[in-house]
């Protein structure tokens, strides 16, 4: 009954031309059928993004404007929660070992405990958090094994996929990373833009693969290889340009369509990497 209501005022409202004006009675529809604010917020942001689309001339700045208040809004407060705490767990801003504390993260977040419990448990199931009961929350410590794990991993995968799914590399991708190496170059000052760029370039290789399962694996230690990442290159600034140098070493292969040597080249890279890795934690300059 709501649905067909709903769907002759919206009817309505797209005859008059005018929604600005005309979205408050739609909204009163979904009142009158029992939906609550949440709903009616998502409902909005959904019907303006339509509008954006086809036709974003009837939008002035101000419904523009409330528009992307109403897409803010609509996000619900768990999963900014969960964004927030998880990028600062890769970012390794809040680093290994780290203890967190609700009421903190409660003030930094301007939420509730309940949102807090539900993002932490969410980042328990993806090993970037350990709750202790009657303790606290610590965030997930990179030991010696878990490194070792890392990596074995990336070794099966990496070189596999180069050696037996290069082919597919297109133009446009092999165009990519010759963009990427040239920014990369150039980007040691900042440090962010040097990761996530050393991150595309790996994920450009991995997705030629055509196997769901072996890109699934990847992406199961994709968030533990970041802060690896993060935490190996701030400690050990002279990897960063030996990495580059390998990356360059690895293209060049690509370009020749010599996707063994290539293959061969990823495991030099990612072996040298893993050596880099141990030395930043066996010389202490991390906790485990």
């Amino acid at each position: 009954m709501f649905l067909c209501g709903f769907y002759m005022k919206t009817r309505v409202i797209y005859a008059a031309n005018c929604w600005s004006c005309n979205l408050c009675a739609l909204f009163a529809t979904m009142k009158d059928a029992g939906l609550n604010s949440c709903d009616i917020i998502a409902y909005q942001a959904a019907i303006r993004s339509v509008l954006l689309l086809v036709h974003p001339e009837i939008l002035s700045p101000a419904s523009t404007s409330t528009y992307r208040k109403a897409i803010t809004m609509a996000k619900p407060l768990k999963q900014k929660a969960y964004d927030s705490i998880r990028s600062k767990i890769l970012n390794c801003e809040y680093p290994p070992n780290l203890f967190l504390n609700e009421d903190i993260l409660c003030k930094e977040l301007n939420v509730s405990r309940t949102p807090i419990r539900d993002a932490l448990s969410r980042l328990e199931q993806e090993n970037l958090v350990t709750i202790m009961p009657k303790k606290g929350i610590i965030v997930s410590p990179l030991t010696i094994n878990e490194i070792n794990m890392i990596y074995e991993t990336r070794l099966l995968i990496e070189p596999y996929i180069l050696a037996t799914y290069g082919c597919r590399i297109t133009d446009v991708k092999e165009a990519r990373l010759r963009e990427i190496l040239k920014k990369a170059s150039s980007s040691h000052d900042n440090l962010q833009l040097f990761y996530a760029l050393d991150d595309e370039y790996h994920r450009i290789i991995v997705e030629l693969c055509e196997n769901k399962y072996l890109i699934q694996c990847y992406e199961n230690i994709h968030a533990q290889n970041l802060r690896l990442r993060i935490i190996s290159g701030n400690m050990n600034r002279e990897r960063l340009d030996a990495s580059q140098h390998e990356h360059d070493e690895i293209s060049a292969f690509i370009l020749r369509k010599d996707y063994q040597k290539a293959a061969e080249a990823m495991r030099t890279h990612l072996l040298i990497s893993k050596d880099s890795a141990f030395k930043v934690i066996l010389d202490g300059n991390i906790n485990i």
